[in-house]
């Protein structure tokens, strides 16, 4: 009696060879990988995006601190030794200015310290560095003017978010006050 072709093949013992098995094994562990790095680098994504995130809140919360003061009280304390001691990471910021600094706060204030530490919604440690110097909306600032086109200087609050022990800026915020509004 004769097989039909169809079960013939259904019969046969053949199977996947050595090398078959092998590209087949390299393949999927080149798809399995991929899923993996994938996944890793999204997680580092959303990581980072959490700590900007937190740090922007928190630079935010900061400087409506600085909206709600009257213009003649917007300044920083530089007398209040270690809680807001200006270290080399402070004065290397670009916002920082020695010879424009408007200081004066006497009060222990988080508004008016230049740097302090934070806990963010995530829990995570943030340095909040605050630099207030004066400015002009045009022209430069010397010997407390703008020069004769625009005499009145503005307050120039700059808010920059770090996370704990790094110098690695998150985030960084500016806002001008100026004496002609009060705020």
């Amino acid at each position: 009696m004769r097989i039909p072709p169809r079960l013939a093949r259904l019969r046969e013992e053949d199977g996947f060879t050595l090398i078959e098995l092998t590209i087949v094994m390299a393949v999927l562990t080149i798809g399995i990988l991929s899923l993996v790095a994938a996944y890793s680098s999204g997680y580092v994504a959303m990581k980072h995006a959490t700590r900007v995130s937190s740090a922007q809140l928190l630079a935010d919360s900061q400087m409506e601190r600085f909206r709600a003061l009257q213009y003649t009280s917007i300044a920083l304390n530089t007398s209040c030794g270690a809680t807001c001691s200006q270290d080399a990471t402070y004065t290397a910021d670009t916002a920082y200015s020695s010879t424009a600094q408007v200081t004066g706060c006497a009060t222990q204030d988080q508004t008016c310290l230049s740097t302090q530490i934070k806990s963010g919604p995530d829990t995570n440690s943030y340095r909040i560095d605050t630099y207030i110097t004066w400015s002009c909306l045009s022209g430069t600032y010397s010997a407390g003017s703008c020069g004769s086109s625009n005499p009145i200087p503005v307050k120039l609050v700059t808010v920059v978010v770090r996370q704990s022990g790094t110098t690695a800026v998150l985030v960084r915020q500016q806002s001008t006050f100026t004496s002609a509004t009060g705020s």
